[in-house]
């Protein structure tokens, strides 16, 4: 995942952007359910990465068997027909979601704040300031969030990104 905010005058003649890079280290934890934004932040990771990067590190991450692992598994005569899942794969992990967190300051306040999200698998939602700027569904595609109304300008910002943790995150009809 990589993470950008654009600042933008929309005026041409005062055509300027202001770009905040936001890689670096934030913090992360996880959940089991889309709602539960953690109380406590313990775990570091650094971005871009992985959440399999985090220090203190997280048990189980990425383990998860496709439908596809599965029906191989069933074609070898690993596992009987009926532990083909209805979904897109079980969980070997126990969490739904990673939460990513960070502080930026904003500079003078600017027409327009888009932040781009790259790169974050198993959808996105993004708060900044405690205010939900949206969701983005794509896995490898970059995501683009107005962050405009949420935007405290000459001072201290949060945003909160909330990914997947495993292709099962998503909704059925992605």
């Amino acid at each position: 995942m990589r993470l950008v905010i654009f600042l933008l005058c929309a005026a041409a003649a005062f055509a300027q952007r202001v770009t905040i890079p936001l890689d670096g280290t934030w913090q992360i934890e996880d959940s089991l359910g889309p709602n539960d934004t953690p109380k406590q932040w313990r775990h570091t990771v650094p971005v871009p990465g992985l959440a399999n990067l985090a220090q203190p590190g997280f048990a189980n991450v990425d383990e998860f068997d496709s439908r596809e692992v599965i029906n191989n598994r069933i074609r070898s005569k690993i596992l009987p027909p009926e532990a083909l899942p209805k979904t897109v794969g079980n969980p070997k992990q126990n969490r739904t979601y990673f939460w990513y967190r960070r502080t930026f300051a904003a500079p003078a306040a600017k027409q327009v704040a888009i932040l781009k999200v790259g790169k974050a698998q198993f959808g996105t939602a993004v708060w900044v300031n405690g205010k939900s700027v949206g969701e983005h569904a794509g896995c490898f595609t970059a995501g683009y969030f107005d962050v405009t109304p949420a935007i405290r300008w000459n001072t201290e910002n949060e945003v909160i990104v909330r990914i997947g943790a495993h292709p099962a995150a998503l909704p059925a009809s992605i």
